[in-house]
Parts: C-alpha cells; structure tokens; sequence
C-alpha cells in the first residue's frame, strides 16, 4: 500500500514500517567509447608497464579504441585495423575528443516542460503529451494539469510504458513529490516525500521497480538524503547521511576526498547522480558520478569548471551516454553547458546557451536542449587533441 496517497486534498499515512535490507555496492568503470590517433610509432604492450613485452608496434596516425585508462599514464586500447587488443603509453596517443558543437535543427515549440521516454522520445506542457520525430505521434490530454510553478520531471523508462510524472508542489508552507500516472483509467496520485524548502529537493528517477528520491526528503520512514521506494511505496533501501557513500568509493579515492564534504548537486532522471566534494589530495572542489543500474555504481571524478559559481545556480540538469556526460546549469536568464568525454575527469568543451533550459537529453547520438519557445538538437564535432 502507498505511505502517503492524495484523496480529494487528503493526506492518509499509512503505518506499520518495516525497512529493508540495503544493498548498494560499487561497480567497475565502465568501457569507454574513446577513439584515439597515434602520435608516433610505439609498441602495443601486454601489460601497463614501460619495459613490457611488445605484442606488436602501432604506426604513427594509426587509429585506436579507447577500452579503458589505468591512471594518467596507460590507456587500454583495440587497433581499429587489426581488432587487437593491449595497453599504449597516455603519451603516444592523441584522443579525439568534441571540440565543438553543431547546431543541427531547432524547431519552435513553446510551452513545453519537458522531454519524457528514452526509446520513445515525446514532449509535456502543463495539460499533455505527445510525440516528437521518431516517437509515437499520438497526443493526450488526460490526468495533465499542472501549476507554471511546480517543478516537474518525466520519469524516463528504458521501456515502452506510458510517461508517468513526479512533481513538487507548495502545499502549506512545504513542498511535497507527487507521483501521477496520468493514462490509468482513473488518475493516480501518490505522495512520495515532502521537503522544508523547494531547494532541498534535487531530483527523481524511476528504474525498474524502483523510485529514487535525492534531497533533504521527510516522510513516514524518517528522514533521508536519498531513499529508493517500491512500486508500493516501501522503502527498499535509505541512506540517512551522504558520508554512507564515501565508503563505496575505491580506496585510492577515499583517501583524497573528504567524507564530510559531500553535497547533493542533481539526480537526473536517467538515474545520474552527481555530489559535490573537496580533494583533499588536489586542494579543490571535484564532482562526482554515479549512476544506477541495480545498484548504485561510482563512475567517474570530474574537475570542477573554473565559472561554475554555486551561488549563481537555479536548476541543474545532466545526461550521459557512452561517448560524454553533459551538465548543464541554469543561471537566471540563460544557462551553461559542460560537456565532458566518457571516463575523462576535464572538461572538453563549454558553451553559453541563450536561455535557461526546461529539460537535456541525449537521443541518438544528438543532445536535445528545449528552452521555453523552442528545441533545439546538437551533435558534438571531434577532431583530435593537440
């Protein structure tokens, strides 16, 4: 049964709490999806070491995959010529990386809040749904009525389900995440946790089964910084305290980064979450990814950009794929972009957007961006780093 379920402006909490067991580990890094160009001739080795035993040498502007990367100094890499596989100095290789990015199409669509899908790819105002190019072309106009000033967000499925929505609304002097199923013969509408302020929600995701929540959340299992709950609303795991994450880190990363300085920055609704730290190691604030997928898996530290100001921000919004992470910010009446190249911690590219945006997605190979009047679709240009 739900812990908290709307009915005609009526709260009923329901009791009787049992939490679950939590299961959350760290995964490997994941494959990168990298290409890369030989600078000079240099030896394909078997293992990451500098006197290795060459299996064969690469010839300068050779071209190479990126497979994974061993610290700074070794990459792991397939010869795009001959399929093989091995390890190559970080210095003999040039990475082809976006340096730019290309504006493809922009349409004008005003008044829209939102993408929803991920295999199905569609657009929501305040009152429906429909499809864009490549998604159903179908429009409704049920169970949608929301207020210009709730913050709303599209649970993405990787499926075909029907969108479903979370929302956070100002309901006596707090700030409560609804659920709604909108296209069920009659309207779902649950409560899935309240917040103090609007800002100490960060955001919501929907995987499988599971919905995750991330901010300062109360509800009738306590408080929580981040909580996953079921399709009945129990909570299958809670994490009470941010230092909880620190300890699923590697150990070389633990002992740069301090536990008490984590800090929710977003949850996106493809399952990205991204938290401020402090490295110790490098005398600065990084950021750092993580992404569920059964469980919680750390991806990846990002430097932090040089005119990222905190104080300036409004809303965040980040989408990864396997060739980049994007973040992008919004500051009052316009917003910026970073882009950064899948398991690379630097940037590789910035941009100011005219507008803040509504909603960023990644959607074949393109990032969508929809402002307030219009969406507009971008394809990263590549060329190989000097």
């Amino acid at each position: 049964m739900p812990l908290l379920v709307k009915n005609n402006g009526v709260y009923t909490l329901l009791a009787g709490m049992a939490l679950l067991a939590l299961s959350w580990v760290g995964g490997a890094l994941p494959a990168l999806a990298l290409q890369g160009v030989l600078q000079s001739r240099t030896p394909l080795c078997d293992q990451p070491r500098e006197k290795c035993q060459p299996l064969f040498f690469l010839g300068a502007k050779e071209e190479i995959q990126i497979l994974n990367r061993q610290g700074s100094d070794w990459y792991k890499v397939k010869h795009t010529l001959s399929q093989r596989t091995g390890w190559v100095s970080a210095q003999a290789i040039a990475l082809v990386l976006p340096t730019s990015l290309k504006r493809e199409k922009r349409q004008s669509l005003p008044d829209k809040r939102g993408f929803w899908g991920t295999s199905r790819l569609g657009v929501f105002s305040n009152t429906g749904i429909e499809g864009l190019e490549g998604a159903s072309p179908r429009f409704y106009e049920k169970g949608l009525r929301f207020s210009p000033q709730d913050r709303v967000i599209a649970a993405r499925f990787t499926g075909e389900q029907d969108p479903s929505f979370h929302w956070l609304e100002a309901v006596d002097k707090r700030f409560v995440l609804w659920q709604l199923s909108p296209l069920m013969t009659v309207p779902e509408f649950t409560a899935l946790a309240h917040f103090d302020t609007e800002e100490a929600f960060v955001g919501s995701a929907v995987h499988q089964n599971l919905t995750l929540i991330a901010g300062d959340a109360r509800g009738p299992w306590g408080e929580a910084v981040l909580i996953a709950l079921d399709q009945e609303q129990w909570p299958v795991w809670i994490h009470r305290d941010l230092r909880e994450l620190w300890g699923m880190l590697p150990f070389a990363l633990q002992t740069e980064l301090k536990a008490d300085s984590f800090q929710l920055l977003s949850l996106s609704p493809e399952g990205h979450l991204l938290i401020e730290a402090y490295n110790q190691k490098q005398a600065k604030k990084v950021i750092l990814h993580w992404r569920y997928d059964q469980a919680w898996s750390y991806q990846q530290m990002l430097q932090w950009p040089k005119s990222l100001d905190l104080k300036t921000v409004t809303r965040w919004f980040v989408t990864a794929n396997s060739e980049a992470l994007v973040l992008v910010v919004n500051q009052d009446r316009q917003a910026r972009l970073y882009l950064f190249p899948a398991g690379l911690s630097e940037m590789a590219l910035e941009q100011q957007l005219d507008a803040p945006l509504q909603d960023v997605i990644w959607f074949e190979r393109e990032l969508w961006l929809l402002d307030a009047k219009a969406l507009t679709r971008w394809r990263p240009i590549y060329a190989p780093a000097s």
